[in-house]
């Protein structure tokens, strides 16, 4: 005969077990768009994203980011999937969405600031195509895209900075 006690600890470890078969069941597929659990998503997303596969990391990240709306790691890399792509506005709010969740991460703001330079050089250029050969303006857009290409393209550590020497490495 089973005590009140055993029949709560049979009753509690039944439950456990057919929660667990109702979360492994509903991971069947490893399509973006099917519902797997946030760490599977994750997992395929990383995997996608380290083979340069951006538009597969992207649909995951997507997916992650609408399972865990505050997961400050799945904006940031979904921003990083769509710059990767050229698709600067939606990169953008990307990386804004995850600064949302953690402005005190320096790599978002890193790249928000990227993708503003990659933005600010495309109208530039779409701005220089627009005018006349001969059109003085064609020489001060050339300039400031040569300027800009210096900054976006120049590694981090490698652009002067006013503290130079005031901090010991």
């Amino acid at each position: 005969m089973m005590h009140r006690a055993d029949n709560t600890l049979f009753l509690f470890h039944l439950l456990t077990l057919l929660s667990l078969s109702a979360c492994a069941s509903t991971g069947t597929t490893d399509k973006p768009d099917h519902p797997t659990s946030v760490f599977k998503q994750v997992e395929l997303a990383d995997a996608a994203y380290a083979k340069g596969q951006w538009i597969e990391a992207e649909q995951y990240y997507q997916v992650v980011t609408q399972q865990a709306p505050n997961d400050y790691y799945a904006w940031f890399r979904l921003g990083n999937t769509r710059l990767r792509q050229s698709r600067l506005p939606s990169a953008i709010a990307a990386y804004e969405s995850a600064l949302q969740r953690d402005p005190e991460q320096a790599k978002p703001w890193y790249n928000l600031a990227t993708a503003y330079l990659l933005q600010a050089q495309q109208a530039l250029q779409q701005s220089w195509q627009r005018l006349p050969a001969g059109d003085p303006g064609r020489t001060l857009i050339a300039q400031k895209l040569e300027q800009l290409k210096q900054i976006v393209y120049t590694p981090v550590e490698d652009i002067p900075s006013p503290a130079r020497g005031l901090i010991e490495q």
